[in-house]
């Protein structure tokens, strides 16, 4: 297919809502995407609902080697709360979405980071938001992308 050898699609910061993220997943299993390790979304205008829309149109094959799908920071979260019931719904979805065969190299679960010394002084209970078990956490995610190719001179779509 077309995207056969993308590794990574860098979709941040373009405008994208629930229904191009459908869209994206309409193209995604059409042209089945058997190298793409990391889609990036951070910075769209995605909810929950959206998000599950997109997982719904996935085929089983279409993202086979997906092992990081970035999602923090969308517009319309405010608050910790409201991140937290996105991340837990997205964690959700992802389960369910591994019960139907898809996204299963997809483990981590990181859908924001937080910033300030003030929310990162609160410990355990704001680790325990994020990890629940995944083995994902802010440390890790921040290496994970300084490893990844520089945004704009890489993004592919």
């Amino acid at each position: 297919g077309k995207f056969s050898s993308l590794f990574f699609l860098s979709l941040r910061d373009c405008a994208i809502d629930d229904g191009r993220l459908r869209q994206w997943g309409e193209i995604l299993s059409a042209h089945v995407c058997t190298e793409l390790e990391f889609l990036d979304l951070r910075d769209n205008r995605i909810s929950v609902e959206g998000v599950s829309g997109f997982f719904a149109v996935l085929t089983p094959d279409a993202l086979p080697e997906l092992k990081m799908l970035h999602l923090f920071t969308q517009e319309g979260l405010e608050g910790k709360e409201e991140h937290r019931g996105f991340v837990s719904s997205v964690r959700a979805l992802r389960d369910a979405a591994h019960a139907e065969g898809k996204l299963l190299k997809w483990k981590d679960v990181t859908a924001f980071r937080e910033e300030s010394s003030e929310e990162e002084s609160e410990g355990d209970e704001s680790d325990e938001s994020e990890s629940e078990g995944d083995g994902s956490s802010v440390d890790e995610e921040s290496s994970l992308e300084s490893s990844y190719p520089a945004d704009e001179s890489n993004s592919q779509s």
